[in-house]
């Protein structure tokens, strides 16, 4: 790691050396990072959306176990709660059959977005390793780019003196 750094540390002061030598055009800097926030906008695709559907579904799963299709018989009127236990007994097995059919579509509803926030999951760890991929590459051609420069300056040094 130690390399890595030296290395990096030696191109910032080559590139700092010819940029006051006026080596590279101007706007070359301002250029490069449009290009790099462009690829970044490509690539990170904005805050962490991906941990809120899963907190959504989170919530959303917790609520479809709730339903049970059950009455309440408490009411504030005297003797509703008789009339209120009367409905419960008439509806109550077609409501639980409509809830567990509604609880079964919503849970796979549930496994579906997951399924897709798995996969959204996926694409970003795919993206951070391209992006870091095309990082290496960028400064691997900016090392070679410059150790060009350094040979053709050493030619015309030999040239010139010829």
């Amino acid at each position: 790691m130690e390399q890595l750094d030296d290395v990096l540390q030696e191109l910032e002061a080559r590139v700092a050396r010819r940029r006051i030598e006026g080596k590279y055009p101007p706007g070359l800097e301002r250029q490069l990072e449009a290009e790099f926030v462009a690829i970044l906008e490509v690539v990170h695709r904005g805050d962490d959306s991906i941990g809120a559907i899963f907190q959504i579904l989170a919530e959303l799963r917790e609520e479809t176990r709730t339903l049970t299709g059950g009455f309440s018989s408490h009411s504030r009127i005297p003797g509703g709660s008789i009339v209120h236990r009367l409905i419960a007994r008439v509806f109550g097995r077609p409501t639980r059959i409509v809830a567990q059919q509604v609880q079964s579509v919503l849970s796979r509803q549930l496994d579906l977005v997951e399924m897709m926030g798995n996969q959204f999951r996926i694409q970003r760890d795919a993206d951070t390793r391209v992006l870091n991929q095309l990082e290496i590459a960028m400064r691997d051609r900016l090392m070679m780019v410059d150790a060009l420069a350094e040979a053709i300056l050493e030619l015309e040094r030999r040239m010139a003196s010829k």
